[in-house]
């Protein structure tokens, strides 16, 4: 699977949760996009670490922003529950 679109679903914290150790042991994912969902706190925690594992950051100009290390080329996390700001600081902790 390379393109995962789970948006509009729902998906809450549980979610996220179960869905983190998953997209840590998926290599071949290239987009994810878990727009317009409930995650918020702990869910997006957990998909953090998921990914993290296949991302770094880099802090340019005060902004820090998500790079991939291999063939990811999007992910989207947009209204959910939580800031994309407090993710990012997840990624680049």
């Amino acid at each position: 699977m390379t393109d995962l679109d789970l948006s509009k679903n729902s998906f809450g914290d549980h979610s996220g949760v179960v869905l983190g150790p998953i997209l840590a042991s998926n290599d071949h994912l290239e987009t994810l996009d878990l727009s317009w969902n409930k995650i918020r706190t702990k869910g997006g925690i957990s998909i953090a670490k998921g990914l993290k594992v296949r991302l770094w950051c880099a802090v340019s100009k005060g902004y820090m922003t998500v790079i991939p290390q291999d063939n990811i080329r999007g992910i989207e996390f947009s209204s959910n529950l939580i800031r994309y700001s407090f993710v990012l600081r997840i990624f680049c902790s």
